[in-house]
């Protein structure tokens, strides 16, 4: 009986050599995801931030084993709290996510700046919320420190200063909803993000537009004898700002503007001599306007005083900014708001006391 003799074969040394090298990845990636995770840092989460903003200085090793025990046990955050998280020395993975479940050592609050708001309005809803002591908003930001600062972070700012040496960050604080920690600097955190949000929502998206301003209104057959830089465009759209809310009004209101300012008329615009009384508007009545509608000695009242407020008179929304950046070429020279609160044009003076005698009798 014959008898068949089997051999067991052999791999390539360079197999082996393959089969190797990866018994020594594995072992140590076994040894590295049982290593603690370490992190000595104070992250704060703002708004829109994700998981993500607590994974920013970790190792590989370490986002993979936090990874892998989020999914494993199914954690869930998508939904992190606003605040300030303090991370100090070696966690495992579950220790990890219950500082972040925890929540923050102090919590976020949300503080909004409606767009029809000028800095003494501000200051008004700070100190009634108690972050600071009345008057303290409108000294910050009428600070020449302050004022230096924001030029140094935004060339726009400091150009502008350098030309008109502005006396407060009034127009450039963009009205929004912030989200601040009142357990520090309530004014250095508010101004830093309203001046920032003015630099994304305004500026960076419009700078062509405002560089090629005056070239448009020559297009448009606008003769001014200023001219209409970023500080002139914001003056005059903080003034759309007060005297129209409706956005598709807008543009039609900053082109009756236009025709004033060419024509060298008064704007009549009454809503900016509050400004020039240093209250906030809540408090500014038609009664208060009546009383000082012929004051010469505002400089804010364009009722007496040609061309435009000698700075803005509000936080300008970026629809109000477009408005007079987009403003539609009219022959109207003449706005009323009827006692329903419909806008009524005119282009003459007797169109305009017609609609006076029609609309608010």
């Amino acid at each position: 009986m014959e008898r068949h003799t089997f051999t067991r074969k052999k791999w390539p040394r360079r197999w082996r050599w393959v089969v190797l090298l990866l018994l020594i990845v594995v072992v140590r990636v076994g040894i590295a995801l049982t290593r603690p995770i370490s992190l000595t840092k104070t992250v704060v989460v703002t708004k829109w931030d994700t998981i993500n903003v607590f994974l920013a200085d970790l190792q590989w090793r370490e986002k993979m084993k936090l990874k892998a025990y989020i999914k494993t046990n199914d954690v869930d955050l998508g939904s992190i709290q606003l605040g300030t998280y303090q991370f100090s020395g070696s966690y495992s993975p579950e220790e990890f996510v219950d500082v972040i479940e925890a929540g923050p050592i102090s919590e976020y609050v949300r503080f909004t700046v409606l767009e029809w708001r000028s800095i003494y309005d501000v200051d008004k809803s700070l100190t009634e919320k108690n972050f600071i002591d009345e008057g303290q908003y409108v000294t910050y930001v009428s600070s020449g420190e302050v004022i230096q600062r924001a030029a140094a972070w935004y060339g726009y700012i400091a150009d502008a200063y350098q030309r008109h040496d502005f006396p407060s960050l009034e127009g450039w604080l963009y009205p929004d909803t912030y989200f601040i920690d009142p357990s520090k600097d309530v004014l250095s955190q508010l101004v830093r993000l309203q001046l920032k949000a003015f630099d994304e929502k305004v500026y960076q998206p419009y700078a062509s537009a405002i560089t090629s301003f005056p070239s448009l209104l020559q297009a448009k057959w606008i003769t001014i004898s200023y001219t209409m830089d970023l500080w002139n465009i914001l003056r005059l759209a903080s003034v759309i700002e007060k005297e129209e809310r409706n956005i598709q009004n807008k543009p039609t209101v900053a082109g009756i503007f236009f025709n004033r300012l060419e024509q060298g008329t008064l704007l009549w615009a009454d809503i900016t001599l509050c400004y020039g009384l240093h209250e906030p508007y809540e408090t500014c009545t038609p009664a208060i306007i009546g009383r000082y509608i012929k004051d010469a000695d505002n400089a804010y009242n364009t009722r007496v005083h040609r061309w435009l407020p000698p700075t803005p008179i509000a936080n300008p929304s970026v629809e109000s900014m477009r408005a007079v950046l987009e403003f539609e070429k009219t022959n109207y020279f003449y706005y009323l708001h009827d006692n329903n609160g419909v806008i009524r044009y005119a282009e003459t003076l007797q169109w305009h006391n017609d609609n006076i005698s029609k609309y608010l009798k």
